[in-house]
């Protein structure tokens, strides 16, 4: 079952009024506002594609968890991370998503694939 993105107000996300679901989109503009927790959450590529032209976003997968779609891989500072094109929340990343042992799959105009690995996800999940 593929999963729809949808753009909700992150400051709502950020307060706790609104508890997202999977396939809900935020913009982190607080993000912004220290330049080392930027540099710590957000990859060379949001550095060279997107700063100044958008706050990082953040994403619920399909399994539920939040993800930061500009993060470095591996949560490794400075290092590389994922290509994106598009407007939210008809965003698409290169290469596939992969949540070892929960989610694999892929984020194409705005819409999640199903688990490439075959793991069946229940169709309503609340982010952890």
């Amino acid at each position: 079952m593929p999963w729809p993105c949808r753009l909700v107000d992150g400051e709502k996300v950020r307060s706790g009024e609104y508890r997202p679901q999977v396939g809900d989109m935020w913009y982190m503009p607080w993000l912004l506002e220290d330049k080392q927790m930027l540099d710590f959450y957000c990859s060379k590529e949001y550095h060279r594609d997107w700063l100044g032209k958008r706050p990082p976003l953040m994403v619920v997968l399909p399994n539920g968890c939040k993800w930061i779609i500009d993060s470095p891989w591996r949560g490794d500072p400075g290092s590389s991370g994922w290509t994106v094109t598009g407007e939210a929340p008809n965003i698409t990343v290169m290469p596939s998503i992969n949540f070892v042992g929960s989610y694999h799959g892929w984020l194409q105009n705005g819409v999640f694939s199903n688990d490439v690995e075959g793991r069946q996800i229940p169709p309503v999940r609340e982010a952890s």
